[in-house]
C-alpha cells in the first residue's frame, strides 16, 4: 500500500513554475559547459544536482541523498599511476606519498563538485521567494574517513542549516570514547563521539523530535557501554 501511494504521487506531480537558475555571480552549469571541461563523472554529478535543485524548488521533496562512486582516476590527474582509485591509490595513503597526494587531489575534485551544488541551489528560486540554498542543510561526509579504513581524521562538513546551527565554525572533539580506533601505528584504546550524535543534530535541524538513530547504544571492545543518543554538543551554541 506504501509503495502504491509512492507511485500514484510521482504520476501527479505537477510544478506550476519551473525554476530558472541565475547565473549571476556564479557559474553556467549544464551539458555543454560540463561537456568541454570535466568527463563523464562530472556530467553525472552535475545532472543529477540540477535535478535535486528542480525537485527542491518545486517542493516535490525535500530529503535528497547523494551517493558517488569512484572516481576514474584520470578525472584528477593520476591515471599515469594507476587506473584504480580504490585498491592503487586510497589504501596506500600512509606508504606512498604519490598517493597521499593523489587522493587529496582527489578530495580536492569533490570539493569543486560541492561548490557547484552550493552555488545551482544558491541561484535557484524556492517556494518562498528565497533561494533553496537558503532553506538547505547539505551535509557531506565519507562512511571512511580516509582510504585505509581509518576514522582518525574523520571530519564530517555542514554547509546551511543556519536557522538551527551556529555556523562558520571548525569543530573538534577529543579522543575520549572508550572505543578502540585503527590508526597507523596499529589500535588505539579511544575514538571520538559517535557519528550518531551528529544524525541525531541533522534530524532535529530538520523539524524531527528523535533521540537517537539507528543505534542508541554500542560496546567497546573491552566492554564498555557508549551512549550514543542526543545531538552532537556545541553545534548550535
Amino acid at each position: 500500500m506504501g509503495l502504491r501511494k509512492r507511485l500514484d504521487a510521482m504520476a501527479t506531480l505537477s510544478c506550476p513554475s519551473i525554476p530558472v537558475q541565475s547565473t549571476e555571480g556564479g557559474p553556467s552549469i549544464g551539458p555543454e559547459s560540463v561537456q568541454k571541461e570535466t568527463g563523464v563523472y562530472d556530467q553525472r554529478f552535475d545532472a543529477f544536482a540540477e535535478l535535486v535543485g528542480a525537485a527542491f524548488s518545486c517542493d516535490i521533496t525535500r530529503v535528497v541523498s547523494m551517493t558517488l562512486g569512484e572516481q576514474p582516476t584520470a578525472d584528477f590527474g593520476w591515471d599515469h599511476k594507476t587506473d584504480s582509485t580504490h585498491h592503487g591509490l586510497a589504501h596506500e595513503i600512509y606508504n606512498d606519498a604519490d598517493c597521499h597526494q593523489a587522493m587529496t587531489d582527489y578530495a580536492v575534485m569533490h570539493a569543486n563538485q560541492v561548490s557547484r551544488l552550493v552555488s545551482l541551489l544558491e541561484s535557484t528560486p524556492d517556494v518562498d521567494g528565497r533561494s533553496v540554498m537558503d532553506n538547505t542543510l547539505i551535509v557531506w561526509g565519507s562512511e571512511l574517513a580516509d582510504g585505509w579504513h581509518g576514522y582518525l581524521n574523520y571530519t564530517p562538513l555542514l554547509i546551511g542549516g543556519d536557522w538551527h546551527f551556529k555556523t562558520g565554525r571548525y569543530m573538534y572533539w577529543p579522543h575520549e570514547t572508550p572505543v578502540s580506533l585503527l590508526v597507523p601505528e596499529g589500535y588505539a584504546d579511544l575514538c571520538g563521539k559517535p557519528h550518531q550524535h551528529l544524525l541525531v543534530s541533522i534530524c532535529q535541524a530538520m523539524g524531527l523530535d528523535v533521540d537517537y538513530v539507528g543505534l542508541d547504544h554500542m560496546w567497546g571492545q573491552r566492554g564498555d557501554r557508549v551512549d550514543c543518543r542526543g545531538p552532537l554538543p556545541g553545534l548550535i551554541g
